[in-house]
């Protein structure tokens, strides 16, 4: 753990940008996360759909990203990333409850889950060739 801090304070880190590098640590903690839990077929009530989940996710990413580059105190970068957090929910009318559990039941799918993150991959990739 200590080489990788190292790593991300010498701002190398497999020849990745700052945001490249908070989205795949990102997704390897997903994937950890998600490989950690059993599957449950059992499609829930209200459970938000692939592509909504998806554009949220990318939405969520691009904000973490935002506001962890910059230098803010802690507690100013959590307010600022809540604020956001509860515009995004807003611009797809979906209650913060209803995102967390839809999430919770795609994490706890990985094939799901792998198939959701590669949307929201893609979905970031686009995203980015548009803005270069």
């Amino acid at each position: 753990l200590s080489f990788l801090s190292l790593m991300y304070k010498n701002n190398h880190f497999l020849g990745l940008n700052w945001g490249m590098k908070c989205l795949s640590t990102l997704l390897l903690a997903f994937l950890l996360l998600g490989s950690c839990t059993s599957e449950d077929k059992t499609i829930p009530a209200g459970l938000l759909s692939k592509d909504k989940m998806s554009s949220i996710l990318s939405d969520i990413h691009v904000v973490e990203s935002a506001v962890s580059s910059k230098e803010l105190p802690r507690d100013t970068s959590v307010f600022l990333y809540r604020t956001l957090e509860k515009q995004i929910f807003a611009k797809h009318g979906v209650s913060k409850k209803d995102f967390l559990s839809s999430y919770k039941w795609y994490a706890s799918n990985l094939g799901e889950y792998k198939d959701l993150y590669k949307s929201v991959v893609d979905s970031l990739s686009l995203r980015s060739s548009v803005k270069q």
